[in-house]
């Protein structure tokens, strides 16, 4: 872990050095054996770094945060939040950050690699923020059920594409295919989506039927388009 730059952030670069001297003498295990990059693309970790380092910071010394966020359609977001999870996704190789805005009374998710700035503050979280997050999460939990057929690898790219979420499956012989029962929060939706249209004709959406109607008319958009 001294040795990997992905996860320098995690630790004061003195620190670090200091370790490092201390182990000198200790045999260094292969890398190759117990790290691995699923996907090549993604985020730029090693440019990450500063960003990472301050939300880091603000989440061990439950501080502040001050940012500047850049969303999908390159408006800049600016404010001061409550940081309250970072999320690293290997299947996408990418990070998250999730904020607890009070004056709104949610959670945000935001992508690192979208932040302008971000610095952690002197301010103290305020008391009670980590419970309002949870029970924010406890009120806006969902899930889906579908049923993967083996096409195009399918199954195997399920459960990589949703091995950050809390799932229970189950196989069936005679017809050979699996139900995945995928628990998700509700901001976690337009994600969700794309995830399972990406599985194409191999995934069935079994319930709810909110969740069906939207992937249908997804589809029946992509089909005028093509038209």
């Amino acid at each position: 872990m001294l040795e990997e730059p992905g996860a320098a952030f995690l630790l004061p670069d003195d620190l670090r050095e200091k370790l490092r001297q201390t182990l000198a003498a200790i045999l260094e295990w292969p890398r190759d054996t117990i790290w691995q990059t699923v996907q090549e693309q993604g985020d730029d970790r090693t440019a990450l770094q500063g960003h990472l380092a301050a939300i880091w910071q603000a989440l061990r010394e439950k501080h502040q945060l001050a940012y500047a966020n850049r969303d999908s359609s390159g408006q800049l977001h600016e404010g001061i939040c409550s940081p309250c999870r970072l999320e690293y996704d290997a299947a996408a190789n990418c990070y998250d950050l999730i904020i607890w805005q009070a004056d709104e009374a949610r959670a945000i998710k935001m992508r690192v690699a979208r932040l302008a700035s971000v610095q952690c503050l002197d301010a103290p979280i305020p008391e009670g923020t980590e419970e309002a997050f949870h029970q924010f999460l406890a009120d806006r939990r969902q899930s889906v059920a579908l049923r993967i057929e083996r096409q195009n690898n399918a199954v195997e790219r399920s459960f990589m594409m949703f091995a950050s979420y809390d799932k229970e499956a189950s196989y069936d012989e005679e017809t050979d295919t699996y139900t995945i029962q995928l628990y998700y929060y509700d901001f976690d939706r337009c994600e969700i989506l794309q995830q399972i249209l990406s599985l194409g004709a191999a995934a069935t959406v079994l319930a709810p039927a909110d969740m069906r109607e939207a992937i249908i008319e997804r589809l029946q958009a992509a089909w005028q388009n093509l038209q």
